[in-house]
């Protein structure tokens, strides 16, 4: 895993795409990794159609974080992606394990925040769990580690660029 001096680089910020694709060449199930990366992508860049997309009518995210638990219904999310993306931020994820089967993804590492004003990422460990019905994500449960919560200032050279990014994806 990266260390959080180097988060804001394209690298890393394309990182997951990369295990998703290693998972796909390796015979990965197909239907299940697409929509995990085309979720991802939307995520990154404040997509809410494609976030929408892969998500059943009735999905649900329940967070476990810092003692807490909340659950946020799917259009409440892909509301939440509607802002992100209008403020700027990105939501990326760096993988270190992912599992998956033709009904479940599992995977675990640092979920990052890019915060363009003042320049930021916020980055904490995370691991997930997404199950699978009709073809689409039917729910998610996500366990974050807020009290290993690292923010480290991004210079102005080295920030992300959503127009670079959805170049390198294609998207």
């Amino acid at each position: 895993m990266t260390g959080p001096e180097a988060l804001a680089g394209d690298e890393q910020v394309l990182q997951a795409f990369r295990v998703i694709d290693e998972r796909l060449a390796a015979g990965g199930p197909r239907q299940v990794l697409d929509l995990l990366r085309g979720r991802l992508i939307g995520e990154l860049l404040g997509d809410s159609r494609r976030v929408a997309a892969a998500l059943t009518r009735d999905f649900s995210l329940v967070t476990h974080a810092g003692g807490s638990t909340t659950t946020l219904a799917g259009r409440d999310m892909v509301d939440g992606i509607t802002r992100q993306g209008d403020a700027g931020v990105m939501l990326w994820t760096e993988l270190d394990h992912l599992v998956a089967d033709s009904s479940t993804v599992g995977g675990d590492g640092l979920l990052h925040t890019y915060q363009p004003d003042p320049g930021s990422v916020t980055s904490l460990p995370f691991a997930f769990f997404i199950r699978y019905a009709e073809g689409l994500m039917a729910s998610e449960a996500v366990y974050l580690d807020v009290a290993a919560t690292v923010t480290t200032p991004v210079p102005e050279g080295s920030r992300p660029s959503v127009d670079r990014i959805r170049g390198f994806l294609d998207a």
